[in-house]
């Protein structure tokens, strides 16, 4: 399947070359940013629990919105949402930009942590379709005293799969520069590329 975690993994390989800076270059670069800015969405939506993160929610839930939100430009009201996720990186948005709305359709994949682009269904007028994935919340050791509740104490805790300090520092990063996906760990969605 094209668009796996071993292409953004091999991708990363070449971030120093001129490869990157051809026109398909580029365009695989935006693809990766465009993907990366995704999975911190949901890394968003994994370690806070607050208003934003419950509307964002709603948006990856039902199939028929997510695009509203990955191609939300600045006087849509999901902009605002994602103004609130990349507070720190307000250069990043729009994730998509206003002529990307014909290149790609949106599909979201519940049972994997892993995206995937593919061909577009029968009828639909995109050219590529992104596979986004979107599986049920690991159990997260919550090691940060400002996440959504204080420190874990129950010993087995330490065992989850995730930790709120990873996906902070997944947040934290900036959306458009490599690293394209946490190579550390598989719970964090790449998504689609």
């Amino acid at each position: 399947m094209f668009g796996t975690r071993k292409l953004i993994a091999n991708a990363h390989n070449f971030s120093d070359c001129q490869l990157l800076e051809s026109d398909p270059g580029k365009y695989l670069k935006k693809l990766l940013a465009q993907t990366k800015k995704i999975s911190q969405v949901i890394a968003y939506i994994w370690l806070n629990d607050n208003k934003t993160s419950s509307k964002l929610d709603k948006y990856f839930r039902d199939p028929e919105n997510i695009g509203k939100l990955l191609l939300a430009q600045p006087n849509d009201r999901e902009y605002k949402l994602l103004q609130k996720v990349f507070k720190e990186h307000p250069e990043s948005l729009p994730i998509f930009d206003e002529s990307e709305k014909k290149l790609y359709s949106f599909k979201v994949i519940f049972n994997d942590y892993e995206g995937y682009l593919s061909d577009p269904s029968i009828g639909e007028s995109a050219l590529i379709t992104m596979n986004i994935p979107y599986p049920p919340r690991p159990p997260i050791y919550y090691d940060l005293d400002n996440s959504r509740s204080s420190p874990d104490t129950n010993p087995l805790a330490k065992n989850d799969p995730l930790k709120a300090s990873e996906l902070k520092k997944w947040l934290e990063q900036n959306p458009n520069k490599p690293p394209f996906f946490d190579k550390d760990n598989p719970y964090i969605p790449s998504t689609c590329c």
